[in-house]
């Protein structure tokens, strides 16, 4: 069985600045791998792995799109179209 979170389209969402994308999944891989670890493979474990998640992810997301409005022209959230999968 697999389950599915939008932990991996946050961090492919980042801005290309400062490598907030790439040092974010490397936290999450850290943190899935612990808590199957610990926990194993349950809905419980991945609502468990996204309210984690959100204690590092949102600050590098913030971050990243200061420095994307800075560094890119980032307008803001508002502007950001919404992708379907």
């Amino acid at each position: 069985m697999i389950y599915y979170t939008h932990a991996n389209l946050l961090d492919s969402a980042m801005m290309p600045a400062g490598g907030s994308g790439a040092n974010t999944a490397l936290m999450d891989a850290s943190l899935l791998g612990r808590i199957i670890a610990e926990k194993g493979i349950s809905a419980e474990t991945m609502a468990s792995f996204v309210d984690q998640m959100y204690e590092y992810a949102l600050p590098a997301i913030e971050g990243s799109a200061q420095a994307g409005t800075k560094l890119l022209g980032f307008q803001g959230w508002e502007s950001a179209k919404e992708v379907d999968f």
